[in-house]
């Protein structure tokens, strides 16, 4: 066996057992502990009419530190998936959050009048409660119940 091929096949049976030593140290290569691996607890988020805007719900978490709320709206053309695009609404450590800035209208999609193009734009609306943990963030959606009045609704 050549040479090459047998230094090749020291080195990798060396570095399979552990047995690699630092260039610097002469001692053994320490190696970075895995992380645990492991999936964060979701808020269950809910969505209700308080005096006539959306009340976001969840129950508290755990070992979460804060929770963001956003609102994410979904575009749509001719009923199929355009884009989304996220607004931020809130920070907060409490359990809540009341949405003044639109109304509760029980609707969360809706479809725009056929435009001059032919297709029929439209959108929905979820609310999204990101958990925040000293080491990650999870994130639950609910569907927002704010479309406009003057769309269609599907």
């Amino acid at each position: 066996m050549p040479r090459f091929l047998r230094l090749a096949a020291a080195l990798s049976l060396a570095v399979l057992a552990g047995g690699c030593e630092s260039p610097t140290t002469g001692g053994a290569a320490t190696r970075a502990p895995s992380q645990p691996a492991y999936v964060l607890p979701a808020a269950t988020v809910t969505v209700t009419n308080s005096g006539g805007y959306p009340l976001v719900s969840w129950g508290a978490l755990t070992g979460a530190t804060s929770y963001t709320v956003n609102l994410i709206t979904y575009n749509t053309a001719n009923g199929a998936y355009q884009s989304r695009y996220f607004t931020f609404l809130a920070s907060t450590t409490g359990t809540s959050y009341l949405d003044s800035a639109h109304a509760y209208t029980g609707v969360y999609q809706c479809d725009g009048a056929e435009g001059p193009d032919g297709v029929v734009r439209g959108h929905w609306y979820e609310y999204e409660v990101v958990s925040s943990f000293p080491d990650g963030t999870s994130s639950a959606r609910h569907y927002a119940p704010i479309a406009n009045a003057l769309c269609r609704v599907r």
